[in-house]
């Protein structure tokens, strides 16, 4: 979801593992930004890159081996059902990396974590078991000093569909 710059994609198109690559975007620029830089990257194998918002998706359910969210959640007014969507569309056992931020307010951050724990539990709540999570202070501190001062750190969760 959100594919950006497309270099997470560039990477797993170097995954033979995998097999149907897709990702998600809302915004027209945006997709032609990833493919330009796929391209430039000289990445080959074949990615569907679709227009289509998240929270206007149509239920897929079961489809995914395994999904990424990385720096979408805070900018969507209704996270909760942005991975609600994906826990449904993840097979059972299928695997989702998340990275949010937490004390990120920004203008165009809607949603606002203010502890790694609040932002395990907002997962969890979605559906997800937590398999392994990451804290990481953006401003060089150590995380306890990040979340004392309340500054930005970087959320990592990577997550499973129970089943």
């Amino acid at each position: 979801m959100g594919p950006g710059h497309g270099f997470f994609l560039c990477f797993a198109s170097n995954e033979a593992k995998l097999g149907r690559m897709e990702a998600w975007d809302v915004s027209p620029s945006s997709i032609a930004e990833a493919k330009q830089a796929l391209s430039r990257l000289g990445v080959t194998r074949e990615i569907s890159i679709v227009e289509q918002d998240v929270l206007a998706a149509p239920a897929r359910h079961d489809e995914f081996d395994a999904a990424v969210i990385s720096e979408v959640l805070e900018h969507l007014e209704r996270p909760d059902l942005a991975l609600q969507s994906l826990c449904a569309a993840l097979k059972p056992g299928g695997r989702i990396f998340i990275n949010a931020p937490i004390n990120s307010p920004a203008p165009d951050h809607i949603y606002l974590w203010r502890s790694p724990e609040e932002f395990s539990e907002f997962v969890k709540a979605q559906g997800f078991e937590i398999d392994e999570a990451y804290d990481l202070p953006q401003t060089g501190v150590k995380l306890d000093r990040a979340l004392k001062l309340n500054l930005s750190v970087s959320c990592i969760v990577i997550g499973r569909k129970p089943g």
